[in-house]
């Protein structure tokens, strides 16, 4: 993923973030409200980390194609 997209992505859960939490604050279901927000605050966080740590990103995707190729080579199926 490169990290114009991971910005973009970003920046569009941060403008849905601010209109969610300023809705909740208005909603008759506030608790709906504040439960939309949390998981939206978690989808920032982890594309943020995402963003800042692309280098051990990288790392365990290789690490993990390198670990399927010697199970698929041993003729067993990888973990799912």
């Amino acid at each position: 993923m490169t990290k114009r997209s991971l910005d973009a992505q970003i920046d569009a859960v941060v403008r849905v973030l601010d209109n969610q939490r300023c809705a909740a604050k208005y909603s008759r279901n506030g608790e709906f409200g504040q439960e939309h927000v949390l998981r939206l605050e978690c989808a920032l966080n982890t594309l943020q980390w995402v963003r800042d740590h692309t280098d051990v990103v990288r790392q365990l995707t290789v690490c993990q194609r390198a670990s399927e190729t010697q199970l698929s080579t041993a003729g067993e199926e990888p973990a799912s």
